[in-house]
């Protein structure tokens, strides 16, 4: 390791991560607040973050495009023919955050959002 990297691990600096979640970080003109997407925004990776009041009732939205299929698979199965081992990132279908004012973001479902897309993101751009 040292002869790759020589003395660099002993400059750098230390930096710690508190969460892995996927936050939104709201300007508050002295500091930033840190917020924890809602549980629907965390079970798939978000692209194509998207802010409007998509409702018209005066608060921001978010919408979220959902998936990623693209990821590089490192082995290749000769036992099963097309089947990548399950590598993608697909539990999600795009998401809307309703902002209820406040920093405060509801997920709304599906069913009401009107809203589907069960592809990969990359493959759909968010269209609002």
């Amino acid at each position: 390791m040292e002869q790759v990297l020589g003395q660099l691990p002993k400059a750098a600096g230390k930096v710690e991560a508190r969460t892995l979640a996927s936050m939104v970080f709201f300007n508050r003109t002295t500091h930033f607040e840190g917020v924890e997407l809602p549980y629907e925004a965390q079970i798939a990776p978000g692209y194509a973050v998207n802010v409007g009041d998509f409702d018209g009732d005066g608060n921001e939205d978010i919408f979220l495009s959902q998936n990623f299929f693209e990821l590089a698979s490192v082995t290749v199965s000769t036992t099963f023919p097309g089947f990548d081992g399950g590598r993608r990132l697909d539990a999600g279908r795009g998401l809307w955050l309703r902002g209820m004012g406040g920093g405060r973001l509801e997920a709304v479902a599906g069913q009401k959002s009107a809203y589907w897309s069960m592809g990969s993101s990359g493959e759909r751009p968010c269209v609002i």
